[in-house]
């Protein structure tokens, strides 16, 4: 049943005749990534990849 529903089909769960479950995948619309969205509005310091001596110092010699 779980198979025939993801190929799309609705499968109805009954009892005693009466439909109690409709069983479908569900559609979810998806946007399409945009490459560059956030350009322009993310900076970094100059010094961002330079060592940190107080943490490396910490780190290396407690």
């Amino acid at each position: 049943m779980i198979q025939k529903a993801l190929d799309g089909e609705e499968v109805i769960i009954a009892k005693n005749n009466v439909p109690i479950v409709s069983l479908q995948p569900l559609k979810v619309k998806t946007k399409k990534r945009k490459f560059g969205a956030l350009k322009g509005q993310i900076t970094e310091a100059a010094d961002c990849w330079e060592p940190d001596k107080e943490l490396e110092d910490s780190f290396y010699n407690s």
